[in-house]
């Protein structure tokens, strides 16, 4: 079955409604009229009657016949002298009656006048008429007309209606069509504040978060190829990394198993592979931790900076004490947008370096302190310093220098942490150290 579109199916069932009720006011018309007409015929007869019998009064009987005569000749309604002493009141032989129809109607008025003689008489005013006939004579006259004026007023509104109603209907299927294909410019234009007006306007509010929602997909798509690139990179480099000391280890180890040159010397060697291993473990537990930034956005908490610094301190005690380092902490009552485990990995990370590249009796400080009104937490400390070519460098994954005796992931995990929170950071170096400062 040939499914039907919208704009015709209104248009039919709007036509077909009009037309039947254009049918049924006409039958109605066409029903009522003879009763209508019989009343105005009656109507008619009795003002005739009154006005006829008033011009007759006091007039000579021979005038009042020819008068009489000459109005029933001249008009459908016949008039004449009622023979008073027989009282007959039939029908006079020039009254035309079809005595085969069932619709004939006779009107019968009578009235009383007083001739110039003094002698009164009764006048009898007569209409006979052919009721379906002469309904059917006057419909066919106004009806054809009057049924085709309505046919092309319900052609008419029956168009105008269906457009009205699917034109909008039709903008609205252009324009989701674009909408699915998603172009950006798709717009329902809205014209009118009623249901349909309403409908436009939030299918426009229901695309815009649409293409909203899809932005956001797409950039944490572009986000999560990038953290793929940077764990195939990152995995890579680990890989390398991990190769050189396990195969230093094994060659010392090898070495020492056949007591082959100086790795005779098992104390001394034992005690470089132990040194080996304990790098490989902290450079693996930082690889661990590492593996988890990705989730640091996730969180979304508030962290105490004070506390975060005083847990660090507090687990760096001994290494402080045994370099006899100054310690000066000097930190308001501020809250970081960092959550709790990220903040403390990037203060372990930067306390330790401090501890690590800080001379014996030298000095640290950590402070906080607001630059072009941001808070920012600082962690200076006194040491050697570093050009500008070895700080850029030291944020560089498994970045070592000569002296460098680390694992070169401290300040990696530092910068990859504080730009997922998009926080701003300075590492420079200061007269007598170094100094790192970052926005909490």
């Amino acid at each position: 079955m040939k499914k039907i579109k919208l704009f015709p199916k209104i248009f039919i069932l709007t036509f077909s409604i009009l037309s039947i009720l254009t049918l049924f006011i006409h039958l109605i018309v066409y029903t009522v009229f003879p009763k209508i007409y019989i009343k105005d015929i009656k109507d008619n007869v009795t003002i005739k009657a009154d006005d006829l019998s008033k011009s007759l009064n006091n007039k000579d009987i021979e005038l009042i016949k020819d008068t009489l005569e000459i109005y029933s000749q001249n008009s459908q309604v016949k008039a004449y002298i009622q023979d008073v002493e027989t009282f007959d009141f039939s029908v006079p032989g020039d009254v035309i009656l079809d005595p085969e129809s069932n619709s004939h109607s006779v009107v019968i008025e009578k009235r009383s006048i007083v001739a110039k003689d003094g002698k009164e008489y009764d006048i009898q005013f007569i209409s006979a008429t052919d009721v379906k006939k002469d309904a059917k004579d006057l419909s066919l006259q106004f009806l054809p007309y009057s049924i085709f004026f309505s046919f092309f007023f319900s052609t008419v509104t029956a168009y105008i209606y269906s457009k009205m109603i699917v034109s909008p209907i039709l903008d609205i299927k252009d324009v989701t069509n674009r909408m699915m294909n998603i172009d950006r410019q798709a717009e329902l234009k809205v014209n009118s504040n009623d249901e349909i007006g309403d409908l436009k306007n939030q299918i426009n509010i229901l695309y815009q978060r649409l293409l909203a929602v899809i932005d956001d997909l797409d950039e944490k798509n572009k986000a999560m190829l990038e953290l793929e690139k940077k764990k195939v990179e990152f995995l890579r480099a680990t890989s390398h990394e991990l190769k050189t000391p396990l195969a230093s280890l094994n060659v010392i180890l090898e070495n020492m198993r056949y007591n082959i040159g100086k790795y005779k010397d098992r104390d001394k060697y034992l005690d470089e592979s132990l040194q080996i291993v304990d790098k490989l473990s902290k450079m693996i537990i930082e690889i661990i931790s590492l593996s988890s930034l990705h989730e640091l956005e996730e969180i979304d908490s508030h962290s105490p900076i004070k506390t975060s610094v005083e847990e660090v301190v507090s687990e760096y005690e001994i290494l402080q004490k045994e370099k006899a380092i100054n310690l000066q902490v000097n930190i308001n009552d501020k809250m970081s947008t960092m959550s709790p485990f990220a903040l403390k990995k990037v203060l372990t990370n930067l306390y330790g370096n401090a501890i690590k590249y800080t001379f014996e009796k030298g000095s640290i400080k950590i402070y906080s302190e607001n630059i072009e009104d941001r808070a920012y937490l600082v962690v200076e400390n006194t040491g050697s310093t570093m050009t500008r070519k070895e700080i850029e460098d030291s944020f560089n994954l498994f970045y070592s220098n000569d002296n460098d005796k680390g694992n070169g992931l401290g300040l990696f995990i530092v910068k990859n942490i504080l730009e997922k929170y998009n926080k701003n950071y300075e590492f420079t170096s200061t007269d007598d150290g170094m100094k790192f400062q970052f926005e909490i």
